[in-house]
């Protein structure tokens, strides 16, 4: 399981098992997506459509997921059919899916379809995804369109990102942790940057939404931002005497980001992108 799915499992627990809840949890991918050859070693995001596909009783090779996404009768399975083609980049399934995003029948697997069109490297299709996000009609609802189109090189959907963020919900906010790690790579292009919104989740009301804030300092770091910027942005957490739990999640987070960092000086591990 990558990190980053344990740490949003972890979210769906403190919340009691929100319906919604996990199934935001189980889009939001962190870390975001991986090269094109992750798939060959069962390394994708998504993957786990695959089983739902075997339990389903459909085959999970090329032939058999296009013969699915295209003719089976369940929207279902169109579904996880167009995600996977997607995630794998099967470019044999590029017509396949340019007709499934115009003519099926179900808006869901349109859209997924237009997203695997996308991961294939189909610039053409982001307008349509970009409408449908704005409208507000992707399953989850915008933001979670926003943080697939935001892996793509989108990042127009921020906003609806913001809105989560500040949330009458502290599971929404929440949530807004993992959501706001797909958009650090853009913070020099966005008015409003994504690594302050994560700052000010530490200081949120709510309890869970404080510990979740601070350990995605962590996540934060991988995306590229500085540890001299998570240092700074973690010293009042230091200092709490009336949290002390936070300031002990904020002393392992800055531990633990500080050894990986040890690590990457000395060249053991590569480091994180540049911002």
């Amino acid at each position: 399981m990558a990190p980053g799915m344990s740490m949003s499992l972890a979210f769906a627990a403190r919340r009691g098992g929100r319906a919604v809840a996990l199934f935001l949890l189980a889009t939001l991918l962190w870390p975001p997506a991986g090269g094109a050859d992750d798939w060959a070693t069962g390394n994708y995001p998504d993957r786990h459509y695959e089983n739902d596909l075997r339990l389903a009783g459909i085959e999970r090779d090329t032939a058999s997921l296009v013969k699915a996404v295209q003719g089976d009768p369940r929207e279902s399975v169109r579904r996880w059919a167009a995600i996977i083609l997607g995630r794998r980049h099967e470019e044999t399934a590029r017509e396949v899916l340019m007709t499934v995003a115009q003519h099926d029948g179900s808006a869901e697997v349109r859209t997924e379809a237009l997203l695997a069109l996308a991961r294939l490297g189909d610039s053409s299709v982001l307008p349509a995804l970009e409408q449908i996000m704005r409208e507000g009609r992707s399953l989850g609802g915008p933001a979670v369109l926003a943080i697939y189109l935001a892996d793509l090189g989108d990042a127009s959907g921020y906003k609806y990102v913001e809105q989560e963020t500040a949330s009458p919900l502290a599971y929404r906010r929440a949530l807004s942790v993992g959501s706001l790690m797909h958009f650090m790579p853009y913070r020099r292009q966005l008015g409003n940057d994504p690594f302050r919104r994560l700052v000010a989740l530490t200081h949120d009301p709510d309890q869970s939404v404080r510990e979740d804030a601070v350990g995605g300092l962590q996540w934060a770091w991988s995306r590229g931002v500085s540890l001299g910027e998570i240092r700074q942005a973690a010293s009042w957490m230091l200092e709490q005497k009336e949290d002390p739990k936070l300031r002990e999640l904020a002393v392992r987070t800055l531990t633990t980001i500080e050894q990986i960092q040890e690590d990457v000086d000395a060249g053991r591990i590569k480091g994180p992108p540049a911002p």
